[in-house]
């Protein structure tokens, strides 16, 4: 059923003073579309939304303008994080995973994305995380893009943990209650927000690289719980 259009009105004003912003032309998407993507979010902001299925649409349109920017410079560019998991609620950023090989090879792509409108976070502070956001001006975001090692371990953990929660309802269902305590605890501030959803993160990203490879649970648990592997987690998973 289609939504009453002042309805429709009536959210995105509450959802702008609530600090989540319109997509749309005024960021490069949906040209051609009468519909508003809800896509954008003030800086430090930590607010849920329900999944809108344009956001896959929208990252398919990001990632043509990411290819085609940093050509064969970008081994793989994969639609990641929460807005990537149908039917999972999510800050609306789009976090956006491009694989380089060799790793060092990063460099490359900051001139491209640059050229994109991306601005280079280069305290950001992300082990094997290069991050590089865009929005419609410097107080909010609406893309985050990750430059990590292709088929390194950041890239294979993002995206393990993608799949598993798109397959697992029961998983999406855990996740979600991580997320909403977080958002609930800790409403303004990014770091205390991803703090609060490590220990979760680290746990079940073990248990996943644990099936990849066959390493003992135990040790891997261990490892992830520390503290650099929460810092680990403040790039992935909105």
């Amino acid at each position: 059923m289609r939504r009453d259009h002042t309805a429709g009105q009536d959210e995105r004003a509450a959802h702008r003073l609530a600090g989540i912003t319109d997509a749309g032309q005024a960021v490069g998407s949906y040209p051609n579309r009468s519909e508003v993507v809800m896509l954008g979010l003030k800086n430090n902001l930590n607010i849920l939304v329900d999944y809108d299925p344009s956001w896959e649409v929208a990252f398919i349109e990001e990632r043509k303008r990411i290819a085609d920017a940093l050509d064969e410079v970008a081994k793989g560019i994969e639609h990641h994080g929460s807005t990537a998991v149908p039917d999972m609620r999510a800050k609306p950023i789009l976090d956006i995973l491009v694989g380089v090989s060799p790793f060092d090879d990063w460099p490359k792509c900051k001139d491209p994305l640059e050229s994109l409108g991306y601005d280079y976070a280069a305290n950001a502070g992300i082990p094997g995380h290069h991050i590089f956001g865009r929005g419609r001006d410097s107080t909010e975001r609406t893309h985050l893009v990750h430059v990590v090692e292709f088929v390194g371990e950041e890239w294979c953990g993002n995206l393990a943990f993608r799949d598993a929660l798109r397959r697992d309802a029961s998983l999406r269902g855990r996740y979600l209650q991580v997320k909403e305590r977080a958002a609930a605890l800790s409403p303004e501030g990014r770091i205390r927000y991803n703090e609060l959803k490590g220990p979760f993160l680290a746990k079940m990203k073990a248990r996943l690289k644990k099936m990849r490879n066959g390493a003992p649970p135990q040790d891997e648990e261990r490892r992830a719980s520390g503290p650099a592997a929460s810092v680990r987690q403040i790039a992935s998973f909105s």
